[in-house]
């Protein structure tokens, strides 16, 4: 992903909608300046997400790699920046979301938010939980 500005406001590189909130964020946080991955743990307006963040702060017309992933076995979210392991959460859950895979924006309070300002060459998902080796794999691929 390649943001032109780093906006006031979140800005969401991938989501998964449910009908109030998504299910899991892949975002800017202007708050840290940083990349964050959250999961939530119901669909209501005001769910209160543990956040896994970057410690770097993003930049602008650079293209970055981010990976989320959501364990549900082990019950954590594990935050990936360029291939790098940045942290996980632990006693983390999610709802099962029923609405699309959304690139570029998020749900949030019953509306669309968090539009990104900037590019995504790719996105992926998949119905497993990434494992460390696999994540290197993937950034090496591309680099």
């Amino acid at each position: 992903m390649n943001p032109s500005s780093l906006p006031g406001t979140n800005a969401t590189v991938l989501a998964e909608d449910g009908q109030h909130s998504s299910a899991f964020f892949l975002f800017y946080n202007p708050a840290s300046k940083c990349w964050n991955f959250a999961v939530s743990p119901t669909d209501t307006p005001t769910a209160t997400l543990p956040c896994v963040i970057a410690p770097d702060q993003a930049a602008t017309n650079t293209w970055t790699h981010l990976v989320g992933v959501y364990d549900a076995v082990a019950m954590t979210e594990s935050l990936y920046v360029n291939g790098k392991f940045i942290n996980l959460v632990r006693n983390v859950s999610s709802f099962a979301a029923t609405g699309p895979l959304t690139i570029g924006r998020q749900r949030w309070r019953d509306a669309d938010a968090g539009f990104l300002p900037g590019k995504i060459s790719d996105a992926q998902a998949w119905n497993y939980a990434l494992t460390p080796t696999q994540v290197s794999a993937l950034y090496q691929r591309i680099n």
